[in-house]
């Protein structure tokens, strides 16, 4: 990882190409077998108001305490790393302005007011031609995009999770920011065991069934749907050397 640098990673081809896919082509989604429901709701209510890294399986895993993967997080999403600790090429995936999941990069990751973060992408595109990370809309397409490459990351809050029926076995969580201490604290590992069941369970979820969920949930996964990916200038669609000895914004 190259602290000092500043660059993009490499072509998002995939990442962008994905779009256009059908859903059964995008990830492997399979039905969760084994975990009681009761359990799965008990999960899920412990984990309202908290907020959850996911990301590919390929690749490395995050730090264990909160503040480590703030700061790293921080310097994927602001561009000032283009690549995972390994090497792995980094694909952020940002969220809405207004989203809560925005307003907690910006206030507990990035710690940078709106004034601060519009001059530091202003200086990120004069200087080294970089811009703010695609934003998707919808937790579902989030989910499938992330599936599709290696390297990408994105966040979402536990009220938005789907059901583990629909979880791509490619994604995993990363870690869980904002949980409560205590007896009611959010768990990583419960939820890793209520939507990582997908690796075992067999029997693929058809194409159907997931149009016909997602329109019973008021989700638009397909290539036109309400969370299309934006790129202000289609700057992930092309690689950007990485500038050796820039100093961060």
């Amino acid at each position: 990882m190259n602290s000092g640098a500043v660059g993009s990673p490499a072509p998002a081809a995939p990442l962008l190409s994905s779009l256009a896919m059908p859903p059964s082509q995008v990830a492997t989604e399979v039905p969760s077998q084994g975990i009681p429901r009761e359990k799965a709701a008990q999960a899920l209510l412990r984990c309202q108001g908290t907020f959850l890294v996911i990301a590919h399986r390929a690749g490395w895993p995050l730090p264990p305490d909160e503040e480590r993967v703030r700061e790293l997080l921080a310097r994927i999403f602001l561009r000032l790393d283009p690549e995972w600790p390994d090497g792995l090429p980094a694909y952020p995936i940002a969220r809405p302005a207004g989203h809560p999941a925005s307003r907690m990069l910006q206030q507990r990751v990035f710690q940078r007011t709106a004034a601060e973060l519009a001059h530091h992408w202003e200086v990120m595109s004069r200087r080294f031609g970089q811009q703010p990370p695609p934003v998707v809309g919808s937790a579902r397409l989030l989910l499938r995009l992330i599936a599709r490459q290696p390297g990408a990351v994105g966040i979402v809050s536990a009220d938005e999770l789907p059901a583990p029926a629909f979880w791509p076995r490619e994604v995993r969580i990363a870690a869980v920011l904002g949980a409560r201490r205590g007896k009611r604290m959010c768990s990583r590992q419960l939820l890793e065991t209520l939507y990582a069941e997908a690796d075992g369970a067999s029997g693929a979820t058809s194409s159907r069934a997931m149009a016909a969920a997602g329109a019973a949930r008021g989700d638009r996964t397909g290539a036109h749907g309400d969370a299309v990916m934006r790129n202000r200038d289609h700057g992930l669609r092309r690689a950007h050397p990485v500038t050796a000895g820039h100093k961060t914004p």
